[in-house]
């Protein structure tokens, strides 16, 4: 995983999920409200501009799969219980391509 953050801008820090807590939490503000998962991330290495109450971003990669198209989940429409997206032809026609998952399971 990737760690970024304005703290310590330009500098990224590598690190796994050692981990993750049981239930997410909703937290209720006035205007709204914000649901998050606690996570304990253990560092690859020394993390030196890294202090405690720092807010970070992790850039988490669960799986990858090579020579794979991938398209954000937002592209994939379903109809009758086949998912597709759709893509440019010539420019401007469009087409559909039949979507698998990338890891069925089982």
């Amino acid at each position: 995983m990737a760690i970024t953050g304005r703290a310590f801008w330009g500098t990224t820090y590598q690190g796994k999920v050692a981990r993750v807590a049981p239930a997410a939490v909703t937290r209720q503000s006035q205007q709204s409200s914000e649901t998050t998962v606690e996570a304990v991330i253990a560092l690859a290495g020394p993390a030196p501009l890294l202090k405690p109450g720092h807010s970070v971003d992790l850039k988490v990669t669960t799986a990858s799969k090579p020579q794979t198209l991938t398209v954000p989940f937002e592209a994939v429409q379903e109809e009758k219980g086949q998912r597709y997206v759709y893509r440019i032809v010539d420019g401007w026609g469009l087409s559909y391509i039949s979507c698998l998952p990338a890891f069925p399971s089982g």
